[in-house]
């Protein structure tokens, strides 16, 4: 699946969690095999992130006010068979 998508979310306070869920990719025919989060800015504080791929779930807890933080879903393509 190609394009991005962002949500922001203003005035976090240190110490908030986050869910952040991929809608499920496979009707499109691609299967989700990853997620990463990572701080934007500032980029020296420590960031505390889970994946669960059954879910499609990334848990984000901020570190510090006023983080930046990405994050990044990869899918691949499924194959076809054609008989």
């Amino acid at each position: 699946m190609s394009g991005s998508a962002a949500q922001v979310y203003p005035n976090v306070a240190q110490g908030n969690t986050y869910f952040i869920t991929q809608t499920d990719p496979t009707p499109d025919g691609y299967v989700l095999t990853n997620a990463v989060c990572a701080n934007a800015y500032p980029n020296t504080n420590p960031l505390v992130s889970d994946f669960d791929p059954a879910t499609r779930t990334v848990t984000v807890t901020t570190s510090a006010l006023g983080e930046t933080i990405n994050c990044s879903f990869r899918n691949q393509k499924l194959g076809t068979v054609i008989i």
